[in-house]
């Protein structure tokens, strides 16, 4: 286990708690004790939008193309009163079943979703130029 799993500091370091109540590592103990920046709620707030649209999506016989072209869609739609300040962060990564991460379906591909696939879906946006 981590040292920061374990929540002990390493030297010049304190240890704060995240909202899972899981260790996380401050640089100070001032650090620890300060609430997280404004725009993590922004961003939280959009993928918790993008992920309920996404949850929609999943069906058997869907084209994952389809499905990530639909998904970056909805990031862009949520953002558009304020892009350029907010936008996605990279890519939509979606990788099904033994492929652990980094694939995405190019434009023509016909990968459908199964009934008993498994789909990871890695996707961000951004506020301020923060991810």
């Amino acid at each position: 286990m981590a040292d920061d799993e374990r929540g002990e500091a390493g030297p010049g370091e304190a240890v704060g708690r995240n909202l899972q109540g899981r260790a996380r590592r401050c640089g100070s103990p001032q650090d620890c004790e300060r609430p997280p920046p404004p725009w993590t709620a922004q961003a939280g707030w959009l993928i918790v939008q993008a992920r309920a649209y996404l949850r929609t999506l999943l069906k058997p016989g869907v084209k994952l193309i389809d499905v990530c072209e639909l998904l970056e869609a909805r990031v862009r739609e949520l953002v558009a009163a304020e892009f350029p300040l907010r936008g996605t962060a990279f890519p939509t990564g979606c990788s099904l079943n033994h492929v652990a991460a980094h694939w995405t379906p190019n434009p023509g591909d016909t990968t459908e979703l199964s009934y008993d696939d498994v789909v990871k879906f890695d996707f961000g946006v951004h506020v301020n130029g923060e991810r």
